[in-house]
Order: structure tokens, then C-alpha cells, then sequence
């Protein structure tokens, strides 16, 4: 039996001793090694892969390892060691890494590359690393350490990180024999302040010194000067930690012409409490942010016991604007008694936002509060001007516990009812007569940090008016309510014109992107009632809004309208080749998407610079985020006419057409007609030679086709033959060219360069009116002398000109832009001398003129 048990136990110490060897003496021994320090570590480890020996060496690759809020990865982990020397205690470990990555809470930690060793024993040991280090993905910091040991203390003979040409060390002494504390010197020499912040500039030196532990600790700023932003800077102080104490000594800050300083004692728990006084005086504060200007003064202490602590302070600001803000004056004073009461007053004398018209004045805010329990309970008060008052209530209930002020719970009421709202009048320069009762019932729950806001805003008969649009808005009804989740729904509803519009919507407050959705439907809302346009539309909209992107869909009907926009045919535009220099580039504040369907009804009529027609036809409009809008379907003309130079054309014809392409050019198919009677004369013959005289009931008119930024206009009559320049006469003169006296040409010439060029008609007609006046017709620029000016002036003319023999020739020009018509009549004496006239109604004039030849 004995035999048996002893041969049992060896076999069981050779397959021990096995074990052991498996596990130090190979990969796979190392790799079950790994896992059993897995099942004793907290946390979680994880390596993907490993080689080596628990004996003397190893390599791991993606090494993983998290606990609570605490995390650790590397791609590649080696190292080298002599586990024999590790357990008498002697030391030479090596080891390197690659992408390793520390998490710590919210701070994150990285490192591309680096080594470390530990030389030595436990007694005396050196200590070396080499690495690059970024902290929250900042710049990567290279630094170097060089350490010595010896039994409890650690002392830092070199540390050294360096940022671009800059460099800091820190030198001293760690000790952990008793309690854990140091003793250190951190030293930097020409630091360029922008590297920790794109903002700033300069070269500073910095002295600073610590020492202490857990209970008694120091910071002494020995001195910090140097220059940032081209203002000098220079700062000193004592910082001491003590029983749960703050000891502040002498610090000041000198930067440019600010200048701020602390003293005394401050407990480091709530409540605060001790001897504290500071000050701080700021003449420009542009200083600290580009965006902000104004003066600053603040000063205040705080004093008593654990049982009373009392806190005073008073801010002075003048002047201030920061962006769009403007405040000429502001005063707060803060008065505080712990397990008293305290008070806080704000008076702001004038506050205005560039964007609104009138500023507010004499603004009063107080809040008073008292202890409840283990809490406060305050009272505020807003009064702006002669408006009703803004009333609420706080609670902290647990604001003597020592919790930290984010994490403090909150219980807050706002309440407040407005009867007249004309006072907004002065902020919304558009709107006019601006009237209601708003009531709003809003709680805040949650926490500090994370409040939530509760309750309800209602708005009752409601109503504005918009001069400029020619709107009288009433009946307006709103109703908006917050919920836990953070959706904030409302529901509006107003009458405009014999319409009603309804909204319907939901924004969830708590994102950061603001998600918000929209539907809008109405029936013949009046959007517009001036001298411009009487439009009524039916929208059933959806609109969609996240971050900075809109997205609007739907449909939009115009049953009825009457428009007839200002005349600006006679308006001088800029080319469009034009282009502005410097012109600032501004972002949009929004990016808008949309698919608009719109659909004319039939009744919108549309009048403008002669023409009188209805429309209707439907739209499907789209506009992207990049690009122009492009739009697909078709308008049409259902009846029209145009009118110019004193004649009316029946617009028989017409077609806007959208293919997909920009809104701003459709094709064009448009024909306008009249009939004209009495037109045959004994040279007119239709297209089979027959004679037109004394025919009746022909049609004459022009086909506009093409595009609206190239149009094509053609001239047209039915039946017969007409000449062009019949054509044209009798369509915006009413006659014959028979007819036409010199200023009836100058009407046919004007309308010359609207006609399609491509078809050689305006020099056809050119050439048929010289044939039928028996005259040449050009248009060109002479000095003319006005007599209401005293003064030589460049007037286009229009030139009829004959020549009556070979010496004798004369011409008259018809002033385009002054209505000055001058004769001139010139006689060729010999081949260099000539003699010419001027006369009109202005003055007369003769020049005698000599030319020769070089």
C-alpha cells in the first residue's frame, strides 16, 4: 500500500514538475501562463497573440486590458528579463511597445513608440524611458527620463519633454517611506504659449516649485514672465494645501494694463469659508477674447466660520459688447450668509442686439434665498422697463451636502403672464401692432449640469400686422409644451386674410442637433396684399431640420392671385460678367434641400410692362444644398394680351417649359396677335401674285421662341406675303410704312435689335424701311447743346440722311435719349472745302471745312 503512495506521489511530482517546465520554457506555456493571470486580475485581459518564455523573454501582440474606467491597449508589447535574477530581486528588465494607449476617465493618453529599462535590486536601482506622449490627441510631446532609486525614494535626475524648440524639466525627489511626498522644480525657458493654444503668441519663462503630500501640500509660482499676444505678462504667488484649507499668498497677475489678485485663506469643501479678498481690474477686456470689449471691475471677499460663512462681491462693467451684444453699463452685487440668506441684484442699464431695432432699458433681476432643510429656496424677479414682471422659484435641497454644484439637484418654477405685447414692436422692425396674452408655466428638473425643462407656453389672441406685405395676421393660437424626453411640441394656428394656416411640430431640446419636425397646412392664407400682388396659397408642407440641414417637401397650390410687380423695364442692371472685388463670402447659417410641387390655380392673373394674362400650370421644384434650384413641368398663358407702343396684341399663345434645368430659364413658345384691316395696297400681292388691295381681316404678329436667356422673336401675318417691315408697322403703329413720317421710324428702329438676328430680319427690315422712306437710317452719337443745362451733352440719334446730288446732301437726327432733332444740311464746294449747317430749337450754327491728305 505504501509502495502505491509513494509511486503515486512521484508520478505526481514528475507531472508537476512537467508543468512547471512547460509553462517556463515555452510559447504555449507562456500564453496558459497569460490566461491564469487573466482569472486572478480584476478587469478584463486580452492578448491576441504571444511568444516567448516566462523564463527569460517574450512578445505580444494587441494587448488589451480594462477595468472600470481605467483602459490599456498596445499593438506590440516585447520585453527581456531573468525571471532566476527577478526572484532574488536583481533586476535588467527591457522593454519596448508600439501604439499603446492609455484611457483614464475622460483623459486619454498615447504613445507611438518607446522603450524603458530597470537596472539594479530593490535597494538601488536606475531607472530610464524613452517616449512620445499626447494627451487628448494633442501634439505628441517626445520626453526623456533618467531615474535613481534606493530604497523608498525615487530621485528624478532628469525629465525632460520637449515641444517643438521648447523645453521643460522637472528635477526632485519622490518619497513613499512613511507617506507618500515629493519635492519638485519644474523650469521652462522661451515657451511659445501657442503651442497649447492657436490663440496666443509670445516667449515666457516659468519657475514654479512643489512639495508635500497627501495632507500638506505647496505650489510657490517663484515667478512667470514674458510676453503673450504683445502684452508683457508676469505673475508670483504661494498656493498652500493644508487640512483641507487653501492658503493663498500674494498671487498677482500683471497682463498689459489688467490687473488681478488673491489673498488669504478658502476652505477646499463646501461651504466655503475662511479670510479670501481679490480684485481684479480690466480696462480693455479685448484682451482675453478678440470678441469681447468693455471695462471690468470685480471685488469681493470671503469671510466667517463653518457656522456663518459669508461671501460679498460686486462686478462694474461699462461698455461691454461681446459679438452682436451690446451692454452700456452693468452692475451686480452678491451678498451670501450661509444657513442665512442671500441675495443677488443685477441692474443693467441699456442692453441691445444689432439685430433688434430698440434697445431694452432699465433692466432689474434680484433672486433672494433662504435655507430649507438641507437645501436653499430662492425667489427671482426680472422687471425690463414698464413690462409685467418675470416671477420663479428655486430649490437645491441638497446643497449643504458636499456634492459638486453640477451634480446638485434642482427644483425650478418660472412663471409669467404678458397681457400687452406692443413693447415688441420696438425689436421686430417688419411687424406692426403686436398684441396677445402670453402665459408660460415652466418647471427644471434634473440636475445643474443637466437641467430639463418642463411646462407650457400658450399664446392667446394673437395678432400682428406686416405693413411692408400688406398683412393683418389674427386669431393667433399657440400652444407649446415640454416633456421629459426633451421633446418640445407645439401647435400653432392663425387666420391671415379669409385663410387659416395651422403648424404642427416637435424639437427635442436636449440634442445638440436640435431635431425638429414641421408640417404646415392652410387654405387661401393671404401672404401678400399691397400694390405689388393680392396671392393666396394652400400649403401642405413637412419640413425637417438636424445640426444645420433643412429639408423641405410638399405641396404648394396658388388658387388665387393678382400680381403686378413694379415696372423696372427701364432700370440700368450691371452686366453679368460684373464682378465685385473684396466682396465678403458669408457662410448661410443653414443648408437647405427642397422638393416643391406648386400648382397654379385659375385665377392668378399677372400683369407687368404691357402685359395683361392668366397663368397656370404646374411645377415640380427642386433645390439641392450645392447648385442652382432646377425645375420640370409647364406654365401656360390661358389668356393674355400686351400692350406697347400704343397697340394691344391678343397673346393667343403661350408656354413657359421646364425640363429639369434652371428655374430662371425656360424654353419659350409664345405668339401674340392683331388684325389689322384696310392693308392691300397696289404693291402688296399674296403669295400667288394676286393683288391685296382693299383686302380685309389680315392677322399680323410675332412667335417668340427659344429661352428666356435667349429669346428668339420672328415676325408673322396671315394670309399673304407682308413685308417685315409692313409687318412691324402695322403691328405697333397701326398703318402702312406709306405712312410713316421720320419720328414714326425711329419707333420701328428702336424695335430693330429684339428681333431674331439669326434670320437676318432686322437687316431685312432695315433695308425695306430705307427703300420705303427713300432715306438711309443709321443711329449714332453727336454734341448736341442743351439749353437747360448751358452745356455741350452726347445724345444719340436716330439719322435719316439723303444725298440730293453729288455735292449736296442733308439729314435729320431724331435725339434717342434728349428730345433734341437737329437738320443738317452740307454742300461739297470744291474737293477739300466743304461748307455744313446745324439748326434745331436749341441753337444754329455753320462750319466751313478744309481736309487734305498727308
Amino acid at each position: 500500500m505504501i509502495k502505491r503512495i509513494v509511486i503515486g506521489f512521484a508520478l505526481l511530482l514528475m507531472a508537476l514538475t512537467a508543468f512547471v517546465y512547460f509553462l517556463l520554457t515555452t510559447s504555449k506555456g507562456l500564453q496558459v501562463g497569460l490566461i491564469i493571470t487573466g482569472w486572478l486580475m480584476p478587469g478584463e485581459l486580452q492578448v491576441k497573440h504571444a511568444k516567448g518564455r516566462i523564463l527569460d523573454h517574450g512578445e505580444f501582440e494587441q494587448v488589451s486590458y480594462k477595468n472600470g474606467d481605467f483602459s490599456f491597449h498596445a499593438q506590440h508589447v516585447s520585453g527581456q528579463w531573468t525571471l532566476r535574477q527577478v526572484i532574488k530581486g536583481n533586476y535588467d528588465i527591457k522593454a519596448q511597445w508600439q501604439d499603446l494607449t492609455l484611457q483614464i476617465g475622460k483623459q486619454h493618453i498615447a504613445a507611438k513608440t518607446g522603450l524603458a529599462t530597470l537596472v539594479g535590486d530593490s535597494s538601488h536601482y536606475q531607472f530610464s524611458a524613452n517616449t512620445s506622449t499626447s494627451f487628448n490627441q494633442q501634439t505628441s510631446i517626445p520626453w526623456v527620463a533618467t531615474a535613481i532609486g534606493k530604497d523608498s525614494t525615487l530621485l528624478i535626475k532628469q525629465f525632460t519633454a520637449t515641444l517643438a524648440n521648447n523645453q521643460a524639466s522637472i528635477t526632485g525627489l519622490l518619497d513613499w517611506r512613511q507617506a507618500f511626498s515629493w519635492n519638485l522644480t519644474l523650469k521652462m525657458a522661451h515657451f511659445d504659449p501657442a503651442l497649447l493654444s492657436p490663440q496666443l503668441s509670445g516667449n515666457i519663462h516659468l519657475n514654479l516649485q512643489s512639495k508635500g503630500n497627501a495632507n500638506d501640500a505647496s505650489i510657490d509660482l517663484i515667478g512667470l514672465k514674458g510676453i503673450i499676444n504683445k502684452r508683457n505678462i508676469t505673475a508670483k504667488g504661494l498656493i498652500h494645501f493644508v487640512n483641507n484649507k487653501m492658503l493663498i499668498k500674494a498671487l498677482k497677475l500683471y497682463y498689459g494694463d489688467a490687473r488681478i489678485s488673491v489673498d488669504g485663506t478658502l476652505s477646499q469643501q463646501w461651504p466655503l469659508m475662511g479670510n479670501l479678498h481679490w480684485q481684479a481690474l480690466i480696462p480693455n477686456m479685448h484682451i482675453f477674447d478678440p470678441n469681447l470689449y468693455g471695462q471690468l471691475e470685480a471685488f469681493g471677499q470671503v469671510t466667517g466660520n463653518n457656522t456663518v460663512p459669508s461671501i460679498q462681491a460686486k462686478v462694474i462693467a461699462k461698455q461691454l459688447k461681446y459679438n452682436k451684444l451690446n451692454i452700456q453699463q452693468a452692475i451686480a452685487n452678491l451678498t451670501y450668509h450661509w444657513n442665512k440668506d442671500g441675495k443677488l441684484q443685477l441692474n443693467i442699464t441699456q442692453m441691445q442686439h444689432s439685430d433688434v431695432n430698440a434697445p431694452l432699458k432699465d433692466i432689474n433681476a434680484s433672486a433672494t434665498w433662504q435655507p430649507k432643510g438641507q437645501g436653499m429656496l430662492g425667489q427671482i424677479k426680472i422687471i425690463a422697463g414698464k413690462n409685467p414682471p418675470i416671477t420663479g422659484t428655486v430649490a437645491l435641497p441638497r446643497l449643504k451636502k458636499a456634492i459638486p454644484l453640477a451634480k446638485q439637484p434642482i427644483k425650478a418654477n418660472l412663471d409669467f403672464q404678458l397681457s400687452q405685447l406692443q413693447f415688441l414692436d420696438d425689436y421686430f422692425a417688419q411687424m406692426k401692432d403686436i398684441n396677445g396674452k402670453l402665459e408660460a408655466k415652466l418647471a427644471i428638473t434634473g440636475l445643474l449640469g443637466q437641467p430639463k425643462l418642463l411646462g407650457q407656453v400658450q399664446l392667446r389672441q394673437g395678432q400682428v400686422s406686416i405693413p411692408e406685405l400688406g398683412l393683418n395676421i389674427t386669431k393667433i393660437q399657440l400652444n407649446a409644451t415640454s416633456e421629459k424626453s426633451g421633446d418640445v411640441t407645439y401647435l400653432a394656428n392663425l387666420n391671415s386674410g379669409q385663410g387659416q394656416l395651422s403648424i404642427k411640430g416637435k424639437t427635442n431640446i436636449f440634442s445638440d442637433s436640435l431635431p425638429t419636425q414641421l408640417t404646415i397646412n392652410g387654405q387661401n392664407v393671404e401672404i401678400m396684399h399691397n400694390h405689388q400682388a393680392t396671392l393666396l396659397v394652400d400649403p401642405q408642407i413637412s419640413i425637417d431640420s438636424k445640426d444645420r440641414h433643412i429639408n423641405v417637401e410638399g405641396t404648394i397650390t396658388i388658387p388665387s392671385a393678382n400680381i403686378t410687380p413694379d415696372d423696372f423695364t427701364t432700370t440700368e442692371t450691371l452686366p453679368d460678367d460684373v464682378v465685385f472685388v473684396d466682396e465678403k463670402q458669408t457662410q448661410a447659417p443653414f443648408v437647405v434641400t427642397s422638393r416643391i410641387h406648386l400648382i397654379l390655380g385659375k385665377k392668378v392673373l399677372f400683369s407687368y410692362a404691357g402685359i395683361k394674362t392668366k397663368l397656370q400650370g404646374e411645377l415640380r421644384l427642386v433645390d439641392k444644398s450645392t447648385g442652382i434650384t432646377t425645375a420640370s413641368g409647364q406654365l401656360s398663358v390661358a389668356k393674355g394680351q400686351y400692350k406697347a407702343y400704343g397697340t394691344i396684341l391678343n397673346i393667343t399663345h403661350g408656354q413657359l417649359i421646364f425640363s429639369g434645368g434652371p428655374v430662371t430659364n425656360p424654353a419659350l413658345s409664345f405668339e401674340a396677335t392683331k388684325q389689322v384691316r384696310n392693308v392691300g395696297t397696289s404693291s402688296q400681292t399674296d403669295s400667288h401674285g394676286n393683288s391685296l388691295l382693299g383686302s380685309t381681316d389680315v392677322t399680323v404678329g410675332v412667335q417668340v421662341t427659344g429661352t428666356v436667356n435667349k429669346p428668339r422673336l420672328t415676325l408673322f401675318s396671315r394670309p399673304g406675303n407682308l413685308k417685315q417691315s409692313e409687318i412691324l408697322s402695322y403691328l405697333l403703329l397701326n398703318r402702312s410704312t406709306d405712312e410713316l413720317s421720320t419720328n414714326d421710324a425711329s419707333i420701328l428702329y428702336s424695335a430693330l435689335p429684339y428681333l431674331s438676328s439669326g434670320e437676318g430680319n432686322a437687316a431685312m427690315i432695315k433695308s425695306q424701311l430705307e427703300h420705303k422712306l427713300g432715306v438711309n437710317i443709321n443711329v449714332g452719337s453727336t454734341q448736341e447743346y442743351d439749353a437747360d443745362s448751358g452745356s455741350m451733352v452726347d445724345n444719340t440719334s436716330l439719322i435719316l440722311g439723303k444725298s440730293l446730288s453729288p455735292k449736296l446732301f442733308i439729314n435729320y437726327g431724331i435725339g434717342l435719349v434728349k428730345p433734341i432733332n437737329t437738320l443738317h444740311i452740307g454742300y461739297k464746294v470744291t474737293k477739300n472745302f466743304t461748307i455744313r449747317t446745324e439748326s434745331n430749337t436749341n441753337a444754329n450754327g455753320i462750319d466751313v471745312l478744309y481736309t487734305f491728305e498727308r
